[in-house]
């Protein structure tokens, strides 16, 4: 499995003071994690992507984007990542209570 999460979160933009700090994580800014983002690459052909050999290992390059469109009509979020204007991987949002 090759698998990639990211750290959802949540904050109050217009009580805050300089919202340059929102990408630094600035904990006095009141961010909180409403969620976890994970993206599952398993089902990628990576040959489509840079690599390199590391003691042994495979690295690979992906560039990509996350999407999230919060313009649904049913009202839920949906996501999807995004790599040379296909869709790859598995996207999924598990949220916190």
């Amino acid at each position: 499995m090759i698998l990639v999460c990211f750290n959802m979160v949540a904050f109050d933009l217009w009580n805050t003071p300089n919202p340059t700090l929102i990408f630094g994580f600035d904990s006095s800014i009141g961010l909180a994690v409403v969620g976890i983002l994970s993206v599952d690459f398993s089902g990628v052909d990576m040959t489509h992507f840079e690599s390199r050999r590391t003691e042994g290992k495979v690295e690979y390059h992906l560039r990509y984007r996350v999407k999230v469109d919060m313009r649904t009509e049913d009202g839920v979020l949906r996501v999807s990542c995004i790599s040379n204007g296909k869709t790859i991987g598995i996207t999924t949002i598990d949220f916190r209570e």
